[in-house]
C-alpha cells in the first residue's frame, strides 16, 4: 500500500487528503496530473438527461436524488470539489434569478449565460483544473439546457444538487 503522506509525483511530503504535494500542485508542470483527473471513464446514461422536467413541468426527482448523487460520487472520486464548480456556477445561478424577476428576458440572453458557463468549464479543463467527466456533463446537457427557460432552470437545479453532495474543499 502506498504511503498517504508521499507525493506520487516528486516523492516529497504531502497531506493525505490531497493527491499531490503543495509544490507540485503549484508548479503546473503536468496539468493532467493536477487533481488526478486522468480517468477516462464516461458518465453513466442515468446521469445524462434529454429533459430535466417531469410531466407536470417540474424538475425530475432524479435531479435532486439518484443522478445527482451518482455524478457527485464520480466527480469526488476523481478529486473534484464543489469549489472547482462554484465560480462558474454563479453565472448560471444569477441568470436563474434574472429569469424569475424579468419575465420578458429573451431565451438568447438566457442561453448566452449557459454558453459562457460552458466556455469557462472548457477553459478549466484545458488548465487541468477539472476532470473531463465534468466537461462532458456540461457538453452533453448543452442542447437540453438551452431549449427553453424551464430546462435551463432544471439544469441549474441539477447542478445545485450535485454541488450540495460534494465536499467543499
Amino acid at each position: 500500500m502506498s504511503d498517504p503522506y508521499k507525493c506520487p509525483k516528486c516523492g516529497g511530503r504531502k497531506k493525505p487528503e490531497f493527491q499531490i504535494c503543495y509544490n507540485c500542485s503549484q508548479s503546473g508542470g503536468d496539468r493532467n496530473f493536477r487533481g488526478d483527473f486522468s480517468s477516462g471513464s464516461s458518465l453513466p446514461d442515468k446521469c445524462i438527461f434529454d429533459t430535466f422536467l417531469n410531466d407536470a413541468g417540474l424538475p425530475k426527482k432524479e435531479l435532486y436524488l439518484d443522478s445527482a448523487e451518482e455524478v457527485s460520487r464520480i466527480l469526488e472520486g476523481l478529486g473534484m470539489s464543489q469549489g472547482q464548480i462554484r465560480q462558474a456556477f454563479y453565472m448560471l445561478k444569477s441568470m436563474e434569478l434574472r429569469i424569475r424577476s424579468e419575465r420578458d428576458l429573451s431565451l438568447e440572453v438566457v442561453n448566452n449565460a449557459y454558453y459562457q458557463f460552458a466556455r469557462q468549464i472548457e477553459y478549466q479543463l484545458k488548465r487541468g483544473m477539472i476532470p473531463s467527466q465534468f466537461a462532458e456533463f456540461v457538453r452533453r446537457h448543452l442542447e437540453v439546457a438551452t431549449k427553453n427557460k424551464a430546462e435551463f432552470k432544471g439544469f441549474v437545479e441539477y447542478l445545485t444538487s450535485v454541488m450540495a453532495r460534494m465536499k467543499t474543499k
